[in-house]
């Protein structure tokens, strides 16, 4: 009996053992349960603190554009305003000068003489053909700058009637200084293609060293030739052994530049040389306008048929193949060939 019953209690506490057991197993996997409910809740919580934090940022950046598109605007709008003001001022500047022109002009009888030049009219706005060379020149003028938002199309449509305007802002925009060609350069386009007279900071800037070959280029262009001559170009040597001993000077032009023109190495041709020991006395019979030319020592000949071809091609375009034969025609005698061409008709 005594055996039966300890069996019975030891058979009761091994039960209360394995129950103790799943009571503790039961809460350890209550525990993980509500651990992973717990990771549970702050996931989602993440998630939506992530997709408010993306939310945020979306909203942030368009509000930035929108600020940077107004900024932009603004900036586009002052700098517009300043070339305007700029212009007025100008034109203003131009009118009072103008004024005590035609001021003077009447106070003062002259005589016109039958040999004087005649002036072709300047046109109050450039012609189609006068835009596509400012046009180009504006290319490529921002397509070296690197412009963000103007382009030259753009500009020239707005100042059309004012080129002056347009290209007075460009220089204080870009801060295009006045080298040593500018006075030179520009003097030549005043006198020869004032549409181009305002585009001279530009011109300098895009062509420096080579400002007399884009002279030339635009000049022969408007006579209708395609095709440049050696001729018109000399080599002129200075004396001494200082670093740079020559210039390149163009007869059609009038003007020297310190490079070799471009194109006379592109097309293998040979440009003639000038060693003049009296050339103080020849620049001014030859329209030479540079200084810094005195005293070379160069042949006058080569001087002079230099200046006839190029008075050939400027006034009679039509004899162009005939040059060879008319300076053998008057070989010795360029002088006299050169009188015949300045006469006026």
């Amino acid at each position: 009996m005594n055996d039966q019953i300890k069996f019975e209690r030891e058979r009761l506490l091994e039960m209360q053992d394995v129950m103790t057991r799943q009571l503790e197993q039961q809460s350890a996997i209550e525990k993980s349960i509500s651990a992973m409910q717990q990771q549970a809740n702050e996931h989602k919580y993440e998630v939506v603190s992530l997709k408010s934090v993306q939310d945020l940022n979306e909203k942030l950046s368009d509000e930035l554009t929108v600020v940077r598109q107004k900024m932009h605007a603004n900036v586009q709008a002052s700098v517009m305003a300043i070339m305007t003001l700029q212009g007025k001022i100008e034109e203003s500047v131009r009118a009072l000068a103008l004024k005590g022109e035609n001021n003077l002009s009447t106070s003062t009888n002259t005589e016109l003489n039958a040999n004087s030049d005649i002036r072709v009219p300047v046109h109050a706005l450039p012609t189609e053909e006068e835009l596509i060379i400012h046009e180009r020149l504006l290319h490529q003028f921002f397509v070296l700058v690197r412009p963000t938002t103007v382009s030259g199309s753009d500009l020239l449509h707005r100042f059309r009637s004012n080129l002056g305007e347009l290209y007075t802002a460009i220089s204080m925009k870009y801060n295009l200084g006045r080298g040593l060609m500018y006075e030179s350069v520009y003097g030549y386009l005043h006198t020869h293609l004032p549409h181009l007279a305002p585009a001279t900071p530009v011109i300098c800037f895009l062509h420096d060293g080579h400002e007399v070959e884009y002279l030339e280029l635009i000049t022969l262009d408007i006579l209708g030739l395609t095709v440049r001559s050696p001729s018109t170009w000399l080599e002129v040597r200075l004396p001494g052994s200082h670093k740079r001993s020559f210039y390149y000077f163009s007869s059609l032009v009038g003007l020297s530049q310190r490079e070799r023109p471009k194109w006379v190495g592109v097309l293998n041709v040979e440009i003639g040389v000038c060693r003049i020991s009296d050339f103080c006395s020849i620049c001014p019979r030859l329209s030479l306008r540079n200084p810094e030319w005195a005293n070379n020592d160069a042949p006058y000949t080569k001087l002079l048929q230099s200046k006839v071809v190029s008075l050939v091609l400027s006034r009679r375009p039509d004899l162009q193949g005939s040059i060879d034969v008319i300076l053998n025609s008057y070989a010795g005698r360029e002088e006299t060939l050169l009188k015949h061409l300045c006469v006026r008709q």
